[in-house]
């Protein structure tokens, strides 16, 4: 890991010094080509700035390499070598829009100074139609490059280009316009450089006019800033003055807000404390509660289990008395179907926290034996239709046909003659499944809906039903870890669903 980091590091040491390298070659370069062309040495100042295009091209700095293409241009044309000028820019644009082809940027602001280089020339040439033609297409590349160089690069070639053409008004606004960008500048060292750029134009263009006006406004702007700079060192002075009376009163507050925060937090202390006796309280008194609750359970638990033994003996101790009466009459039957059933309930009751044991189980057959199985209990004319997929589910196959079975049986009951009941199965979730058993019987009384799975909750006739096996269905449900319920919006009979999970 050392290794590679110090390889890393030697990579990116190498890149800085390949860029100052480079860097201070162009410089080097430009300060050569400037020094010929100061010695009108023009065809040496010309290779030099083309040099440096090619090292700013190299970089893709392409904006400054159109810049020494263009002074490039501006060295040939003092050879009058337009020709050569106008090759030489005409050859740097098809770079320029090869590059842009490749990587699908466009490149307004080189192409701009590649324009520029071709006013110069149409106006040294007095090409008027040329250069009317270029000052249109450099307005449309200043508007497209969006830059403040480029639009203060435009201003001055306005301004040259009406100079040249003998409209010293029209020069004058766009000077005025160029020098008005340097009053708003708050860079001052930028200001300055802008001012001493334009001056020198002037005296390369040898245009007076604008050398006059431009030097005018930069002994006003210089004055001005002048007077600027004491201003601001007298208000440097008093901010400072300022800044040591807020220091103070800073200082103050802090010692304020800390003793005020000092004080609230002796007062959220003291609420804390009191907020933990009051949970203290209420603590013991729920831990006391719970105890009371658990003994409570403990009570019914008891009790339950004394009831189910009551059940079972009275089973047992009636058991004798029915054994000597008359087993085909309809109360002796009645009887011992209560006590069954009284045995039964008590039995899943007490058993009520266990859980069935699932199997796979395939639904298509479980739905088809229990429709057949209940099909000898059906009135005349009643049909039984099965809706239910060849999957295999998780069932306890058992337990779950008792439910189903009974909720059949209470159909059948309740379907008239010519009726229909239907038994469905759907998949509702990953772990959700429902049975639905329907009829079209005349459905539950909305009086009996309530309590209709709640043990002895109405009076029965024994000897017809003892309202006993959908409570024992319900329970055996809750041990299939499932619900039994009844559809009390299904208005066309009666509609249970048994929702299983697994």
């Amino acid at each position: 890991m050392k290794k590679f980091v110090l390889l890393l590091s030697m990579i990116l040491l190498g890149a800085t010094m390949a860029l100052r390298a480079e860097s201070a070659s162009v410089d080097q370069v430009l300060s050569q080509a400037k020094a010929a062309y100061d010695a009108k040495n023009y065809n040496a100042a010309a290779g030099k700035y083309i040099q440096a295009y090619n090292l700013y091209f190299a970089a893709k700095d392409y904006e400054q390499a159109a810049r020494s293409g263009m002074r490039a241009a501006s060295a040939y044309a003092k050879e009058k070598n337009y020709d050569g000028a106008m090759q030489l820019l005409n050859r740097i644009d098809k770079n320029l829009s090869e590059l842009e082809r490749t990587t699908g940027k466009p490149l307004y602001a080189p192409h701009f100074q590649v324009e520029r280089g071709r006013l110069n020339l149409y106006i040294i040439v007095r090409n008027a139609g040329g250069a009317s033609a270029s000052i249109e297409k450099l307005q449309q590349l200043s508007d497209s490059a969006k830059s403040r160089s480029v639009a203060n690069d435009m201003l001055y070639s306005k301004a040259k280009y009406y100079y040249a053409y003998g409209q010293p008004e029209q020069g004058d606004v766009y000077t005025s316009r160029l020098i008005r960008q340097f009053d708003t500048e708050k860079d001052y060292k930028k200001a300055k450089e802008d001012y001493q750029t334009l001056i020198n134009r002037a005296v390369a263009g040898n245009n007076a006019r604008q050398l006059d006006q431009t030097y005018e406004r930069y002994i006003q702007w210089s004055d001005s800033i002048d007077a600027l700079d004491a201003d601001n060192k007298v208000a440097v002075v008093k901010k400072q003055y300022n800044d040591s009376l807020q220091a103070i009163a800073d200082r103050e507050g802090t010692i304020k807000s800390k003793t005020g925060l000092i004080i609230a937090l002796g007062i959220l202390l003291a609420v804390a404390v009191a907020v933990m006796v009051v949970l203290c309280v209420v603590l013991w008194r729920f831990i006391a509660r719970n105890r009371k609750m658990h003994r409570a359970v403990a009570d019914a638990n008891d009790r339950n289990a004394q009831k189910t033994m009551l059940i079972r003996n009275i089973s047992s101790q009636m058991e004798p008395a029915l054994a000597s009466l008359d087993q085909n009459h309809p109360a002796v039957k009645g009887m011992r179907r209560f006590t069954d059933h009284a045995r039964e309930l008590s039995e899943v009751e007490s058993t009520l926290d266990e859980r069935y044991p699932l199997d796979d189980v395939n639904i298509q057959d479980f739905c088809d034996e229990m429709a057949e199985q209940i099909r000898p209990s059906l009135k005349p004319g009643v049909t039984v239709a099965v809706n239910a997929s060849k999957a295999v589910a998780k069932l306890n196959r058992e337990e779950t046909a008792k439910v189903v079975m009974q909720l059949l049986r209470y159909a059948a009951e309740q379907t008239p003659e010519g009726g229909k009941i239907t038994l469905e199965y759907k998949k509702r979730g990953a772990k959700l499944q429902q049975f639905v058993v329907s009829d079209t019987g005349a459905g539950v009384p909305e009086d009996m809906r309530e309590n209709i799975f709640k043990p002895f909750a109405s009076d029965t006739d024994l000897m017809t039903d003892d309202g006993l096996s959908l409570p024992i269905a319900a329970l055996r449900a809750v041990k299939l870890d499932g619900a039994l319920k009844l559809d009390t919006s299904y208005r066309h009979g009666t509609r249970f669903t048994l929702d299983l999970h697994s």
